[in-house]
């Protein structure tokens, strides 16, 4: 017997094939990808953005430090960061006079943004020669605890100009849209100190390509936070 050849069957049942591959090769791709950016374990349960007093989105969440209070102090001032001076009459005064002349103010004050329903707990700063750019990053007490020892969780960001706000006509800072290069900077002062046990990148969030904080600064992040464990 004779077998003819039906083309017309054979596309039929290629194009049913080709469509079943690519559904899953795109199904498999999107398990893979989610697989690389869902957040780890240990921070699935903390949130990944501060917020401003009027609850929108401010500085994306980028480090943690495992550590008590004093450590926490210890490793930072080893480091040569610096405690900012409170906000008040006088340190404003302070800043604008330096921002116009563009010189130092080492312990600057620094905005206050939220996180569970409260301002940073600690905040540091490494400043430069201008009062316009500097180092920073606001720390909070998280409510869980790794071997009984507290979890600060910080938004750490590199103030790259300064203007007067629109609103309160106060000096604000813009932020560097390079959210991971600060983190890093961050990370190796500590780890310098010696004072630090481990330092290691886990999954907070998704990548950011376009986020804003609460001034309206574009910034992007690949989603991992700076786990720093102290002595």
């Amino acid at each position: 017997m004779v077998m003819r050849w039906r083309p017309r069957i054979f596309k039929q049942h290629y194009r049913a094939v080709l469509v079943v591959v690519t559904i899953l090769v795109i199904f498999g791709g999107g398990l893979f990808l989610y697989s690389l950016t869902k957040p780890s374990a240990f921070l699935a349960d903390l949130p990944a953005v501060t917020k401003t007093a009027t609850g929108h989105a401010g500085d994306p969440l980028n480090v943690l430090v495992i550590g008590n209070k004093r450590q926490l102090s210890d490793v930072f001032m080893r480091a040569h960061w610096l405690v900012p001076d409170s906000i008040n009459e006088t340190t404003t005064g302070a800043m604008i006079r330096a921002s116009i002349l563009n010189t130092s103010y080492p312990s600057a004050p620094v905005s206050t943004l939220y996180l569970f329903n409260r301002p940073q707990d600690q905040a540091f700063e490494y400043p430069t020669a201008s009062v316009r750019q500097r180092h920073h990053v606001r720390l909070w007490m998280a409510t869980k605890r790794v071997a009984n020892q507290e979890v600060w969780i910080g938004a750490a960001s590199y103030d790259s100009g300064i203007e007067l706000s629109g609103t309160n006509h106060l000096p604000t800072h813009h932020i560097s849209p390079n959210i991971d290069a600060e983190r890093t900077y961050l990370a190796k002062s500590l780890l310098g100190t010696g004072l630090v046990v481990s330092v290691r990148l886990e999954r907070l969030t998704f990548p950011t390509v376009w986020g804003t904080n609460g001034g309206g600064d574009w910034y992007f992040d690949d989603g991992n936070a700076v786990v720093v464990q102290l002595k």
